[in-house]
């Protein structure tokens, strides 16, 4: 049990020593990564530059035909202008024959400095942008 009310709101469990530990290690080599990175499982690519990940799971898929790739996109990273091409990548893949991705929208509201534009749609409207998405990939 939490001894005072601020550590319950802060931690959940009333134990501060695991979050202190984690943000000691963060983005500190030999620590916690701020981005995915060759040593966590499953990752192949560092990032750093916002914006790459959707062509980066396209060209992972290429490369291996029997993958499906579950890319977790931000949706800071998906107001970059790479990105925001990327979300057509995916219609070149021929999920038989290439491999298919899976993008999946973190839609948490925030970014560095400003909450996201894709947080502030109306929900119709976000649905009906990642709708013409699927529309573009499904039009072959």
């Amino acid at each position: 049990m939490a001894r005072r009310a601020e550590d319950a709101v802060c931690c959940g469990t009333g134990r501060r020593t695991g979050l202190r530990e984690l943000f000691r290690q963060f983005s500190f080599p030999g620590g916690v990564p701020s981005h995915a990175s060759a040593h966590l499982p499953g990752s192949i690519h560092e990032g750093g530059e916002l914006g790459y990940a959707l062509a980066h799971a396209t060209g992972a898929a290429l490369d291996n035909p029997d993958l499906i790739v579950a890319c977790v996109i931000g949706d800071g990273e998906a107001e970059t202008g790479p990105l925001a091409t990327s979300w057509h990548a995916p219609a070149f893949l021929d999920p038989a024959t290439d491999g298919a991705v899976l993008p999946i929208l973190h839609l948490n509201g925030y970014k560095i400095a400003n909450p996201t534009v894709l947080s502030r749609l109306p929900r119709e409207d976000l649905a009906a942008m990642l709708r013409g998405t699927a529309a573009v990939l499904s039009a072959r």
